[in-house]
């Protein structure tokens, strides 16, 4: 409850300085002065049983006051009633305390007058009294719907973050699904291109790409494309079941002649791999062939080629 107590403090005065701060900027800047005039409200409505009290108190200690006077207006008349009944004996004895019987009654009258008065406002003050309980109670149901909005928000809140950790599932579901679904959609592609119409109308470049999406396709691991320039006669680099592949690629319109067989040689060599391979979409010629029994570097021509892109599409 004090920890309550001093928030509502701290609302009310921050109320004010907000209110200050909108008389400073009323013809100023009208957007700071909306900015501190709805901050002054929010505070006064935080602090609003703060904010009845303090207009309450004053009111209920002015009753008191007013109702200590009556009090001790009633005990003057009281005293004033001895006083005249003794008065009126003396007067019955004394004629000459006539005068003096004539100024208290005065004076009686006088506090009589000024104690309807004090009735009337005492009337007016306990009116006002109702009337501030009446707004307190109105303050009370206010306050209970806005917890009963709370409730609601943090219900709503609650809600919104189950659908949140849902939908995030289903994103991660997605991607999972996407992933699994990616790889094969590119080999769908991948196999629409199968075919010697399309590689036998590419250029070099496009063929070593080729080559290599057909390995990786086939199950070989660690493909790489070497350099266009200096790759020392290999242009795929390639690794299966341990063993490294060193190829060179040749998208050739006539037969695959002596120099690509050594080229092959040696840049399996230079690559450290195993294996060289010269695969190309035409046929080689029958001093390649015996130069390539020679070195053991192993030949693809066009039959080969379609045997692996057939081997693929029954994958």
């Amino acid at each position: 409850m004090k920890i309550k107590t001093e928030k509502n403090k701290y609302a009310f005065s921050f109320g004010i300085l907000s209110l200050l701060m909108t008389i400073i900027y009323i013809k100023k800047d009208s957007y700071l002065f909306l900015f501190f005039l709805i901050i002054a409200f929010a505070c006064f409505l935080y602090s609003r049983k703060m904010w009845f009290k303090i207009i309450s108190k004053p009111i209920i200690k002015r009753i008191i006051k007013l109702n200590d006077r009556k009090l001790k207006l009633q005990e003057e008349v009281k005293i004033l009633e001895t006083n005249k009944n003794q008065i009126l004996k003396y007067v019955l004895n004394k004629n000459e305390k006539i005068e003096e019987i004539n100024k208290y009654k005065e004076t009686v009258k006088q506090l009589t007058l000024k104690e309807k008065e004090l009735n009337i406002e005492i009337i007016k003050l306990e009116d006002k009294k109702r009337t501030i309980e009446q707004i307190v109670k109105q303050e009370q149901l206010v306050t209970r719907a806005i917890e009963g909005e709370e409730r609601t928000f943090n219900i709503l809140s609650q809600k919104n973050e189950t659908l949140e950790k849902k939908k995030n599932e289903l994103e991660m579901e997605i991607k999972k699904f996407t992933n699994k679904l990616l790889p094969l959609n590119n080999r769908k592609n991948f196999i629409e291109k199968c075919n010697f119409n399309y590689i036998d109308n590419i250029d070099g470049y496009e063929f070593e790409k080729f080559i290599a999406e057909l390995l990786e396709n086939l199950g070989y691991k660690e493909v790489l494309t070497t350099k266009e320039s200096s790759d020392y006669g290999i242009d795929v680099v390639a690794v299966k079941d341990g063993i490294r592949y060193a190829i060179q690629c040749k998208n050739y319109s006539q037969s695959v002649g002596n120099n690509a067989i050594q080229e092959a040689y040696s840049g399996k060599n230079f690559y450290d791999c195993h294996v060289a391979i010269v695969v190309t979409n035409n046929y080689y010629t029958s001093n390649a062939i015996n130069q390539a029994k020679m070195n053991k570097v192993v030949l693809w021509d066009r039959n080969k080629l379609d045997e692996l892109m057939r081997t693929l599409t029954e994958m």
